[in-house]
């Protein structure tokens, strides 16, 4: 009897240790979405695109490479967005030199002019900025901002 009570506990215990989500947030799948952004015409680098899903609590994010180009991260580097509608924010990170850096002066040599972003662009409510993200297409981004 005891050996029973005892195989039964360890196969309780045994099924509450197995499957199910093992307390994870589960990632809703992604489609992979990239994109450029532009400043009256000209390339943005450097610059943050952050886009905010407008039924949930997802959001997806970018920084521009030297000619404007950005592809999108949710969960993992590169893997794109989630499908749904997005506002957009576009915003340049001030910090002059990144945590780590082993020499601030070698972050000054290469440090990039300032460009200013019109105050709208980083500011949901305000940026006029939206895309739609769906699963099968060519999901490319193009932010042409104006500084009028």
């Amino acid at each position: 009897m005891k050996c029973r009570k005892m195989f039964c506990l360890m196969f309780l215990l045994v099924l509450g240790c197995s499957g199910g989500d093992e307390g994870s947030t589960k990632h809703r799948e992604t489609y992979p979405a990239s994109g450029i952004v532009t400043l009256d015409g000209t390339p943005l680098s450097g610059v943050t695109i952050l886009l905010r899903l407008k039924t949930d609590d997802i959001s997806a994010s970018a920084v521009t490479s030297k000619d404007g180009s950005f592809q999108l991260t949710t969960y993992e580097q590169n893997d794109g967005a989630v499908e749904g509608e997005y506002d957009i924010i576009v915003y340049k990170n001030d910090s002059r030199s990144p945590a780590g850096s082993a020499d601030s002066n070698e972050v000054d040599t290469v440090s990039e002019p300032k460009i200013p972003i019109p105050v709208k662009y980083t500011i949901f409510e305000q940026s006029g900025l939206s895309t739609t993200i769906t699963p099968e297409g060519n999901n490319t981004i193009e932010l042409a901002l104006e500084s009028k």
